[in-house]
């Protein structure tokens, strides 16, 4: 075996021996008065045998050092040696699983039976020394934890006696109390026992004394009758349903929540009570349940077209000619009605939505107007209108039988009556007012003709151009 295997294996063993060792050999011979056992067999001590115990004691200190010199010499006494640490007996050569030579010197055998006591006889003292501190420390702080203990109810106890009032003696209920001095603690028990009985017989004597007055003073009981709980007024209330039959209910004074809780009464949605949930009812009452409901409805309605008027003096005055025709438009236009038992009572424009577009009128309309004319009169007419115009002078008489002259215009008659009053003029020329009284084969449609006497300064240029466009004539009011 090698030694660093032999160490690992009795590193323990080797460190207890060799401190074993050395603690037995100096306090061996100073523990004489121990016993120490040793096996019956080959006894080192025993039968009172002094002397050859010290002469084989010697011998074993010799053989210690010898072994201690050749402990790791043979590898066969070490395998000897750690079974016997193992096992606690020796190992002969046959026992073992490995051959282990068996030494051969009794007194070896013997050394290490008496080391071996040695060893645990320390260990266990060891162990002796150890438990009685152990021991004596909790006493130590178990005393230590009672005495603070007692120290903090003490200190309550001072705290509350210097608080509580100062005793007086009983019976007295003056400031002025005198407590008489005993030293006798029995003696104070006495006196106050005594003090005690003696205000209890003036107690009784005084009881007994007043209860003789009102005996005295009393008058004879009379049988009263228990006093009768006035029942609740009831009270009859009618609920009034807009579209459901009415209830009635006979009830005592409670608001109108709770009736209707205990009668199983729930409103619907919409329904509304004439008075308040929380109002109390105090007499017989009609309480109406009105109906509120809420719709949306439609209208369908139109929208009127606008007038664009252009005024003219061209047409006869108060005549429209329309170039557009005006149409109406449609809107639809939606309301929230509020309805109250069935009756709409509000009504909420909501939006409007447009289903047709008006369309606007666009027409003339005559309105006449009026003029100075060249002789300096004003003149109001119906209207104007621009005509082609010529000249004649034929002499006679008119298809209307009066005399032609410079008043008569000739027209044609489907378009321009007889009779009718005309102002001739354009910006060049000014024939003044003239009468439609004469009718030519050639006069057509609005053209007209002007009766010109050639003594007439316009007759010349006049005649000259002899064909004129823009001649307007005027229809005088």
């Amino acid at each position: 075996m090698k030694l660093s295997d032999k160490n690992e294996l009795n590193s323990e063993n080797t460190t207890g021996q060799e401190n074993g060792i050395n603690e037995t050999e100096e306090n061996f011979f100073d523990n004489t008065e121990e016993s120490v056992e040793v096996p019956s067999d080959d006894s080192i001590i025993g039968d009172g045998k002094t002397e050859e115990s010290e002469n084989r004691i010697e011998s074993a200190d010799e053989k210690t050092e010898e072994i201690e010199e050749n402990r790791y010499t043979t590898d066969e006494d070490d395998i000897a040696y750690v079974a016997e640490r193992i096992t606690g007996a020796r190992h002969s050569v046959v026992t073992t699983a490995a051959p282990v030579r068996v030494r051969e010197n009794n007194d070896t055998i013997q050394m290490n039976s008496l080391r071996r006591i040695v060893d645990d006889h320390a260990a266990q003292k060891s162990v002796n020394r150890k438990q009685p501190k152990l021991y004596y420390g909790v006493l130590t702080s178990a005393f230590l934890v009672i005495a603070v203990l007692v120290c903090l109810i003490i200190g309550v106890a001072a705290a509350s006696d210097k608080n509580r009032p100062a005793d007086i003696n009983i019976g007295e209920t003056s400031e002025n109390a005198v407590i008489p001095e005993i030293d006798n603690n029995s003696e104070i028990s006495e006196q106050i026992e005594t003090e005690k009985n003696s205000e209890s017989e003036d107690n009784i004597e005084t009881d007994s004394e007043n209860n003789t007055e009102s005996e005295s003073n009393a008058e004879p009981e009379t049988e009263t009758e228990p006093e009768k709980i006035p029942e609740a007024e009831k009270f009859n209330v009618t609920l009034d349903f807009y579209d459901r039959d009415d209830i009635e209910v006979s009830t005592e004074r409670i608001t109108l929540n709770e009736l209707l809780d205990l009668s199983g009464v729930e409103l619907e949605d919409g329904e509304v009570p004439s008075l308040s949930l929380d109002s109390v009812i105090a007499a017989d009452i009609v309480i109406s349940i009105d109906k509120y409901e809420y719709k949306t409805v439609s209208e369908t309605s139109t929208v009127p077209y606008e007038s664009q008027v252009y005024e003219t003096d061209l047409i006869p005055r108060g005549e429209k000619r329309y170039s557009q025709y005006g149409e109406e438009g449609q809107v639809n236009k939606y309301y929230t009605v509020e309805y109250v038992n069935g009756e709409e009572k509000n009504r909420t424009f909501e939006y409007e939505e447009t289903i047709k577009y008006p369309v606007n009128e666009i027409y003339e309309e005559g309105v006449g107007g009026s003029f100075v004319g060249s002789d300096g009169v004003t003149y109001t007419y119906s209207y104007r209108r621009v005509v082609p115009a010529t000249y004649y002078n034929i002499e006679g008489l008119t298809y209307l039988g009066t005399m032609a002259d410079e008043s008569v215009i000739a027209v044609d008659m489907d378009n321009i009556p007889l009779g009718t009053r005309l102002y001739v003029k354009n910006s060049s020329y000014d024939f003044g007012v003239r009468i439609a009284s004469d009718i030519g084969g050639q006069v057509d449609d609005w053209e007209i003709d002007i009766w010109l006497s050639k003594d007439n300064p316009q007759y010349q240029s006049f005649a000259k151009v002899g064909y004129h466009y823009d001649m307007e004539i005027y229809y005088i009011d």
